[in-house]
């Protein structure tokens, strides 16, 4: 059990930094941008009728994100835990 609450930390850590380097990533693309309103003003009509904004997912692709990410998180815990204890035992 402790190895699971272990591997739910780590998809949290996980998740975590992907929203926030995502988030970091739109930052910066939105703060250097700098359009080029001469050479686009002939594609204005075309431009609007195809500006999308954001993306939406189903939840249901978070919670399994969550749990694979926690079950790879545990098994990786698992096998570094495996690989000190091989060590120990073989220096001995």
């Amino acid at each position: 059990m402790k190895v699971l609450v272990q591997g739910a930390i780590f998809s949290v850590i996980v998740h975590f930094v992907f929203v926030v380097s995502t988030l970091a990533y739109g930052f910066l693309v939105t703060m250097f941008h700098k359009p080029e309103v001469i050479n686009e003003y002939n594609e204005v009509s075309y431009l609007q009728n195809e500006v999308a904004f954001g993306v939406t997912y189903q939840p249901i692709y978070f919670v399994v994100s969550f749990i694979v990410i926690t079950l790879i998180g545990a098994i990786l815990i698992k096998l570094i835990k495996k690989a000190r204890l091989f060590k120990r035992f073989r220096k001995n």
